[in-house]
């Protein structure tokens, strides 16, 4: 008889605890996975939102949509999309560029190489669903030709013993 009733109280505290949902889960719960940083990056078109560039001692905003700067330019009127079969297009008022992107560096840098095979990295700092910023740093020893190095830093007023210069990119969804 006392086998019983424990074989008994033991069933029953089985069944119970089946029953409890920290233990087994609700089979109706749907698991959100995140999204991949190419899910990201293809889901819509971006545009420039800032354009920073730094540089012997030296700070110029190129560009600014927060702050009106240079709204008109081309870097205010260019929309970029990525497309997840790994081309991505330019689109400056129908001044269309095209090319191919790939990540590197577990995803930290983008690199794309347009059509004409110039290739550029870019180091990615933020990329989710409201932002994607950048940077592409510069430097006199890239250049190669102190002449030409000269032509890079004269439009942006840096002095000419600077030795690189790091160009930021903010841009936001479409």
């Amino acid at each position: 008889m006392r086998n019983t009733l424990f074989v008994c109280l033991l069933l029953i505290t089985l069944f119970l605890q089946s029953c409890d949902e920290r233990i087994t889960p609700n089979s109706n719960t749907v698991e959100v996975k995140p999204l991949t940083n190419t899910e990201i990056l293809t889901a819509n078109s971006w545009q420039f939102a800032e354009l920073v560039v730094r540089g012997g001692g030296k700070t110029i905003v190129q560009f600014s949509r927060a702050n009106s700067i240079n709204l008109s330019s081309a870097t205010g009127t260019t929309k970029l999309t990525y497309k997840a079969d790994g081309t991505f297009i330019s689109d400056n008022k129908g001044d269309i560029s095209t090319g191919t992107w790939k990540f590197q560096a577990d995803e930290k840098q983008i690199v794309q190489t347009d059509a004409r095979g110039r290739r550029q990295v870019f180091d990615i700092g933020v990329l989710n669903k409201t932002n994607f910023n950048f940077s592409q740093t510069t430097r006199k020893s890239d250049v190669g030709d102190d002449g030409l190095w000269v032509l890079v830093l004269a439009p942006l007023g840096f002095p000419a013993t600077t030795t690189e210069i790091v160009t930021s990119f903010a841009m936001t969804p479409l």
